[in-house]
């Protein structure tokens, strides 16, 4: 699971810089809300008996990624690199079977990453800024 795995690329569009395709490549992403409920549920299940249930989210490529943001931010996109062939993604079938898929769909995450930036990191007013130290 990559955490603020948005970010990078959608930063890069809006900078007009190439995206590295190595060290984006293609990852998991989940909501905070969805992380929480599934993470939550895969506690309660795995408790008695012990068990094992992957969270993982949606996977989503680097491309996918950037070519939201420049749509967005009418920014183009270039790449640099090869996407990697071997990827370590999380399996979790498992515990879509016990609960469903996510709350969330990747092209709300995607639209929700795009609103956050193009309002310099500020929505619903709180004072997140990107990019700016705290």
């Amino acid at each position: 699971l990559t955490y603020g795995g948005l970010e990078k690329p959608m930063a890069a569009v809006m900078k007009e810089e190439p995206i590295n395709l190595e060290q984006a490549g293609v990852f998991n992403i989940i909501s905070h809300r969805d992380a929480s409920i599934l993470g939550i549920l895969a506690t309660d299940s795995g408790s008695i008996p012990v068990s094992t249930l992957n969270l993982s989210g949606h996977t989503v490529a680097a491309r996918t990624v950037a070519e939201a943001a420049a749509e967005a931010f009418g920014k183009p996109v270039s790449y640099t690199g090869r996407m990697r062939s071997l990827h370590l993604l999380a399996d979790d079938s498992k515990i879509k079977s016990l609960y469903g898929g996510c709350l969330d769909s990747l092209e709300e995450l995607l639209a929700a990453q795009t609103y956050w930036m193009k309002h310099r990191g500020g929505s619903l007013n709180l004072d997140h800024k990107v990019g700016l130290a705290i």
